[in-house]
């Protein structure tokens, strides 16, 4: 008995120290990163955050001082692992949801961004400026595609684009489309002309089903005049998006007919953001086109940094036959002709202010012609105009 009651004090004596050891280490934390958040020293208080965390120490206030030394050195996948701790613990905290928000404005996604923007209350929420209902962006772009083929005319096409925001949970996406070019054929001595005109309407949902994981779907009809024929193509889109933090993978698949053709095209995107802004990023994609009688493998890679303050760039390659290729989330469908082997590209997105994005893209294309062994060289070069509401 006697033995009991002895180690039973020891117990005692072990669980006082460690409480007042976890209560020194836990005073700690708090006054330092308190410290350094007064101070403004956001690299010190991160670093010390760190070393809290990893001492097994979590506490709200030290998740939101973490969570705004992120926000402010610009790593918003890092702020938001931070408020997303703090979330956890208290759903309607205003200063957590708040600043996620806006991390999630300053990575693009909208969607991400409405989500959080629910929870807010109303004084809150005026600072945000967005109505559930409302219009995201307006954009248009124009292109022009030089051919270095005597039998191939130039080619032009138009693009007007509107994104809204339907709810705090659900987007859509829609574009108008016009595609002309004119193709020329020989017999003998004659040469005839022929014109490829083309329009399209797609239109795309995202629906927020939590807050990391998005579900897509998406319609995109073609209208082509070729040869004194009218074809009429319809590809449907469906897909799921995982936001993790520092990274966003995507899987989906397009299923339609292209001209007659039956095609599914399987794909999956990997998006990797490693100083958690835009200020660098990359994007691996591959995709299983399987057209019946035909299949292939086709890879695309962006890598996407900040140059200066207004401005970014893309460098982009896509390796494959791009035979009824789609890109963009059944966005862009390449239909022409002639089929693409290769294409290099290079994109300038300046700033231009808060709602005006300008854009400038060059595409070098390695092309093929649809009824010769002949292959050829295709230049194009396209301005865009975004306005953010």
């Amino acid at each position: 008995m006697d033995h009991r009651k002895y180690l039973l004090s020891l117990l005692l004596v072990w669980c006082a120290f460690a409480a007042n050891a976890q209560t020194a280490t836990f005073l700690s934390a708090d006054s330092t990163t308190m410290a350094l958040y007064l101070s403004s020293d956001w690299k010190q208080l991160i670093t010390a955050g760190k070393q809290a965390e990893g001492a097994g120490l979590s506490f709200p206030n030290l998740h939101l001082r973490m969570g705004f030394a992120y926000y402010l050195t610009k790593n918003y996948t890092g702020a938001i692992t931070e408020y997303e701790k703090v979330l956890e613990h208290d759903s309607f905290n205003q200063t957590a949801r708040y600043y996620s928000c806006l991390c999630y404005r300053y990575l693009n996604n909208d969607l991400m961004a409405a989500g959080q923007e629910r929870h807010l209350d109303a004084v809150t929420y005026r600072q945000i400026k967005r109505a559930p209902f409302s219009l995201i962006s307006a954009g248009i772009e124009s292109g022009y595609k030089i051919a270095q083929n005597r039998d191939r005319g130039n080619a032009s096409f138009t693009r007007v684009g509107l994104s809204n925001r339907l709810g705090n949970k659900l987007q859509l996406d829609q574009s108008v489309f016009y595609f002309g070019q004119y193709i020329y054929s020989r017999y003998g001595y004659y040469r005839f002309e022929n014109k490829d005109v083309q329009t399209e309407y797609f239109g795309k949902l995202s629906f927020a089903l939590f807050n990391d994981l998005t579900l897509i779907g998406g319609y995109h009809y073609l209208n082509t005049k070729y040869l004194g024929n009218t074809y009429h193509s319809n590809v449907g889109i469906g897909g799921i998006l995982y936001n993790g933090k520092g990274f966003d993978l995507q899987a989906d698949v397009n299923v339609g007919n292209i001209i007659d053709e039956h095609l599914s095209q399987y794909n999956t995107k990997l998006s990797i953001y490693p100083l958690g802004n835009l200020n660098l990023y990359f994007v691996e994609r591959g995709s299983w086109m399987d057209r019946g009688s035909t299949d292939n493998f086709v890879f695309h890679q962006t890598i996407g940094y900040k140059v200066s303050n207004k401005l970014w760039m893309e460098s982009f390659a896509t390796f494959g036959d791009l035979n009824n290729y789609i890109e963009a989330d059944g966005l862009y469908i390449y239909n022409a002709v002639d089929n693409s082997k290769l294409k290099l590209g290079q994109t300038f997105f300046y700033q231009l202010n808060s709602h005006v994005q300008l854009q400038f893209n060059f595409i070098y294309e390695r092309k093929e012609e649809a009824l010769r062994a002949v292959n050829y060289n295709q230049h194009s070069l396209t301005a865009g105009l975004l306005w953010k509401f």
